[in-house]
């Protein structure tokens, strides 16, 4: 079973070449863990082997192993806790990378709405006050039509900031708001 591990990290590193930080590390980590768990396996077996070829158990421990069995306690051995330890590890491996590709994407899909509804509060500004498109609002300009009440600016998630100044520039009433902190994705359609 380890060798077909071994066998599929070594297709998928020919496959996908440069890994990026976190894969390459999950991977360094679960091929040590690999490695641990294979030479641990080992010693066990080893050490199973010796004792049904001899049928006896290790020197100062006649009785106690039929003594732990009696009393109805049994401990983990290392192989259990490893075997448990790969496979959090494994899991580990497939969950954070998903995680991060989730909180990204939900960070834009948020800073897009945003974007919109500056956009709508412009055009709402710019036909309530009777304004030419080439004219560009001012923040307290359009802050009454961004909701209930007074109306809060909004601000991009990851803007370290967290103003509306560092976050957005409101431009013409013809152009589209932009996000100042990542135009690249961070753009309305």
């Amino acid at each position: 079973m380890l060798s077909k591990l071994q066998t599929v990290f070594a297709v998928w590193r020919l496959q996908y070449g440069s890994l990026g930080p976190i894969n390459c590390g999950v991977v360094i980590a679960i091929q040590c863990v690999l490695t641990a768990l294979q030479e641990a396996i080992r010693e066990h077996i080893v050490l199973i082997s010796n004792r049904l070829l001899h049928r006896s158990q290790p020197l100062g421990k006649k009785g106690s192993e039929m003594q732990t069995m009696k009393h109805g306690r049994r401990a983990f051995t290392l192989v259990e806790i490893m075997i448990v330890v790969a496979i959090i590890g494994l899991l580990a491996a497939i969950a954070i990378p998903n995680f991060v590709r989730a909180r990204t994407t939900s960070q834009t899909n948020l800073c897009i709405d945003n974007l919109r509804m500056l956009d709508a509060a412009k055009q709402q500004w710019a036909l309530e006050q009777a304004q030419v498109s080439t004219s560009t609002p001012q923040s307290t300009d359009i802050q009454p039509y961004l909701g209930r009440g007074s109306g809060e600016l909004p601000v991009c998630p990851i803007d370290p900031h967290q103003s509306f100044a560092t976050s957005y520039t409101l431009e013409n009433c013809q152009t589209s708001p932009v996000c100042q902190i990542l135009s690249a994705t961070h753009f309305l359609p």
